[in-house]
């Protein structure tokens, strides 16, 4: 659009040089501006359409006959030219909220690294002028809740520690057969494998120590919340600055949470159960048990000598997407996986492909290096190089291919795929008739 913008300037003498000019209407006070109405849930139509500042802009498009959608376009490609300036160290306006003293209660400014309010040199009151920059701001009950736990870890820390750590008999244990582990690369792996396990476990019993000062502080933000008591009074479930109301829009919030209580980003440094793996557009997830997947561990398990070939054989089922819309009863029938797109959409997928006999897809695949993997640390996914057999005519080929872990199932969800794979491993057949 900018090149046909461009080629009219050509042809009027009204238009020259319009790209540059329209840029220098939109300063980057604007930028600023627009980001933080964008979190207010402000859509950028409404905004190039009704943002005083942005007048002369507006006064550009019209003599370009630009009609509003090709205004925002245009708009939107302006901002994109200032994110592209800014230094990987650089605060991204995406990053920042803020009220100007005439905006709000109390002046304020927000970043991911803190919060500060303003006040005048003669307030002595700054709890308070505190207090109500934080009301201004109008944090989200999920972020209240995630501030009180680490308020809580701060304040009881120390004392949580104290009890973890009180059984010096078991980490005692859990020490020597860290320090007996074999040399080489079996007994790195096998130390790899105990402190993660030992990490998850003490991040755990931290957690149940403080954890219950933020459940008692949650039902109290939930019982002050106005809206509950009055339909017709913004409650605290605004501060999230969406708009749920439409079947669609429920729909999306419900498959997204269904995605979080399911699945995490990928972690770990070996294959585990419950990983997804996206293989030449098809999504599979590992089903193998934990103690089959341990690097250099189980060399006689799938494949006969396995270890020797530097490979980890696993199972995997394979994930089909599911268009329709799903009822309560399918939704809780424990077969369907909810996966983040590239796109951020969450789609479903079922273990089943559908069909009146439906039957899970599983293949054995054998990973490279023993399924170890380095994740990437922005885009949190994981390259990994797998074989699988193919039949051919009269024969078996090996076929090679590269492949990425794309998410991975919360382990309990993991356990239940499994679950469903081992009862169909495990079918009877018999021998009934159907009516014609």
């Amino acid at each position: 659009m900018i090149d046909d913008l461009e080629e009219n300037a050509d042809s009027d003498a009204k238009l020259e040089d319009i790209w540059n000019r329209l840029k220098a209407t939109v300063g980057r006070d604007i930028h600023y501006l627009y980001r933080q109405q964008v979190q207010k849930g402000k859509k950028a139509a409404g905004f190039v359409r009704t943002e005083g500042k942005l007048a002369a802009f507006r006064d550009l498009c019209a003599k370009a006959e630009l009609a509003v959608e090709k205004q925002v376009q245009v708009f939107c490609r302006i901002l994109q030219t200032y994110e592209q300036t800014y230094d990987e160290s650089d605060d991204r306006p995406l990053d920042i909220r803020w009220s100007a003293p005439d905006q709000g209660r109390r002046p304020w400014i927000r970043t991911p690294g803190g919060f500060v309010a303003f006040a005048g040199k003669k307030d002595p009151q700054l709890l308070t002028a505190l207090a109500e920059a934080i009301e201004d701001w109008k944090p989200s009950p999920s972020r209240m809740i995630s501030s009180k736990i680490r308020a809580a870890i701060s304040a009881e820390g120390a004392y949580a520690e104290e009890l973890a750590l009180s059984d010096k008999h078991v980490y005692w244990q859990y020490y020597d057969e860290l320090s007996k582990s074999p040399r080489g690369d079996a007994g790195h792996s096998h130390r790899k494998f105990l402190l993660e396990a030992h990490t998850a476990r003490h991040t755990e019993r931290l957690l149940d120590v403080v954890g219950g000062e933020a459940i008692k502080f949650g039902i109290k933000l939930v019982d002050c919340d106005p809206g509950l008591n009055d339909p017709k009074v913004e409650g605290f479930g605004s501060h999230y600055n969406i708009r749920v109301n439409s079947e669609g829009e429920k729909l999306d919030a419900l498959y997204r949470y269904n995605s979080y209580i399911s699945t995490k980003p990928v972690s770990g440094w070996h294959l585990h159960p419950g990983h997804i793996i996206k293989l030449e557009g098809n999504y599979w997830v590992c089903v193998s048990p934990a103690c089959d997947l341990v690097p250099n561990q189980k060399g006689q398990a799938g494949i006969n000598e396995s270890i020797k070939a530097k490979i980890k054989p696993f199972m995997a089922v394979q994930l089909h997407p599911r268009t329709k819309k799903l009822g309560r009863e399918e939704v809780n029938s424990n077969t369907f996986v909810f996966l983040k797109g590239s796109d951020g959409k969450i789609s479903a997928f079922s273990v089943f492909e559908g069909g009146q006999n439906p039957s899970p897809v599983w293949r054995l695949f054998n990973a490279e290096n023993f399924g170890v993997f380095d994740v990437d640390p922005v885009a949190k996914t994981a390259p990994i190089k797998l074989h699988y057999l193919c039949g051919q005519t009269g024969g078996l080929s090996i076929e090679t291919r590269d492949a990425v872990i794309t998410a991975q199932l919360r382990y309990e969800y993991a356990l239940n795929l499994i679950q469903k794979l081992g009862v169909e491993m495990t079918r009877v057949g018999l021998d009934y008739l159907s009516p014609s």
